[in-house]
């Protein structure tokens, strides 16, 4: 009796299935790692190009006071978004450069391709797996927002002017020092300024005791707040904070304690000055009672900071063989001067962590806040 055998079914179809899923699942993984990767790092270039974008127009508006958008300002962000893209090109569209308020700016960067358009979109970043599943790229953008104003307080070198000072040599800020390079500086010479300890501006009017003939005759002495005047004043045209090195970290408006003496504080070396662009402090006040000065200065007095100003200095003049470097000078007053000589400018570029808050002195911060 022959016994009934059954065949096998055919599994050829279920096998082209797993085959298939298995296609599916391996363009899946492509997709994820590649084209999401891509994504990814497409997002990292436009926030580097953002950023770098909205500070430059920030610091344009810091600069030139606009209060709108204008052409020049997309143009300015399209060079640093395309720089910082991998493939040189990205995307500042119409009405994406915005003025949220007076001082801040806002940009929102987005894909451009640059090469090849696979899937016929340039706004778009081209999938190459995702495509099998039915996606054929995708939009990606990064925005950042910036904002400006006037320097308010950091870190500096520990020496200060009366505010009076800046307004006569810069003729209330209208009138800065002009140079077309910076590296090295190319000033007029016509421009320079000398910034003295002895005397400032013009004689007294009698004695010793007599209130000066113009308002920074003391220098650092002089209050510029109508007080009485005071016999009993620091002396110079510029002054040395007590600070513990070559380094004062100041807010304004703030009190700093005054170092006394003409020789440059401990720790401060001649190239920490010269041919350095410094955010010089600006006091207009000597209180008469120490019990205002933050420590207890061996002085007994200290300045009312109230901003800053760019100063480049070009040469100087101090106690101490190694501070008589003044061949810069236009002028050259040595003997028992003590100077520095050098160019108020305007808009000097400060270090990221400085600031706002102060008077308009010409010293502008820009920092990215989103």
């Amino acid at each position: 009796m022959r016994r009934m055998s059954r065949q096998p079914l055919p599994r050829r179809g279920a096998t082209v299935m797993v085959v298939a899923a298995g296609i599916l699942v391996i363009f899946g993984m492509a997709a994820f790692v590649i084209d999401v990767g891509a994504l990814y790092q497409e997002r990292r270039e436009l926030q580097n190009g953002a950023d770098a974008a909205v500070l430059a127009v920030a610091r344009d508006c810091a600069v030139s006071s606009c209060t709108f958008v204008t052409t020049d300002h997309y143009l300015l962000a399209d060079q640093y978004v395309d720089a910082n893209a991998g493939d040189g090109d990205a995307n500042v569209l119409a009405g994406n450069i915005t003025m949220p308020t007076t001082n801040t700016v806002e940009i929102l960067a987005s894909t451009a391709d640059a090469g090849a358009d696979i899937d016929s979109d340039p706004s778009t970043v081209d999938f190459v797996f995702a495509r099998v599943l039915g996606h054929r790229g995708s939009i990606v953008s990064a925005s950042a927002t910036a904002t400006w104003g006037y320097a308010g307080g950091g870190s500096t070198l520990p020496i200060t002017i009366g505010q009076c000072e800046w307004e006569e040599a810069t003729n209330g800020g209208t009138d800065y020092a002009q140079f077309t390079q910076t590296d090295p500086y190319d000033f007029d010479p016509a421009d320079q300024r000398m910034l003295y300890f002895h005397f400032g501006s013009g004689p007294p009017t009698g004695g010793a005791t007599e209130p000066p003939s113009t308002d920074c005759y003391f220098g650092p002495g002089q209050d510029v707040d109508d007080e009485d005047y005071d016999p009993d004043r620091l002396p110079g045209g510029f002054g040395w904070l007590d600070q513990g090195d070559c380094l004062a970290a100041l807010a304004a408006p703030g009190y700093v304690d005054a170092e006394a003496g003409v020789a440059a504080p401990n720790g401060c070396e001649p190239e920490d000055f010269l041919g350095k662009v410094l955010a010089l402090p600006l006091f207009d006040d000597i209180p008469a009672d120490a019990s205002e000065c933050p420590g207890n200065p061996a002085s007994g007095k200290c300045y009312r900071i109230v901003g800053f100003a760019g100063f480049y200095v070009a040469g100087m003049w101090l106690s101490g063989g190694q501070w008589h470097l003044d061949d810069d000078c236009v002028d050259q007053p040595r003997g028992p001067n003590r100077y520095f000589c050098g160019y108020f400018i305007e808009h000097p570029e400060l270090d990221p962590g400085w600031d706002m808050g102060g008077q308009n002195f010409g010293v502008t911060v820009v920092k990215l806040v989103g």
